[in-house]
């Protein structure tokens, strides 16, 4: 059986994650979680996967994921268990509480 080549791998899996029947926040929150850890790139994982969730997250009309100086060391605290886990529970309860922001009038 011949292996599948690391990008149709990668295709797949955000495919499916991009398919699933859930809110387009719930979506956007776990394509940066996913991104981050999957390690796509040689750098800018963590970067590459703001930018999709934000366009998810803007273009559903559900605003801008920001993970502010504030929330940084405890975002970083559950990143880390997370990478360790896999489990994505706590982090992404977390951003939803913490940094997903809209336009306040």
């Amino acid at each position: 059986m011949e292996a599948i080549p690391i990008e149709k791998e990668v295709e797949q899996e955000l495919n499916d994650l991009l398919a699933r029947e859930i809110s387009n926040t719930e979506r956007a929150i776990i394509a940066f979680l996913w991104g981050a850890r999957r390690q796509i790139f040689w750098d800018g994982n963590k970067r590459t996967s703001l930018l999709i969730a934000n366009k998810l997250l803007i273009t559903g009309g559900n605003g801008m994921l920001i993970i502010n100086d504030k929330n940084m060391e405890r975002f970083n605290e559950l990143l880390v268990e997370y990478y360790n886990t896999a489990d994505m529970d706590e982090i992404k309860l977390f951003l939803y509480e913490n940094a997903i922001y809209g336009i306040e009038f």
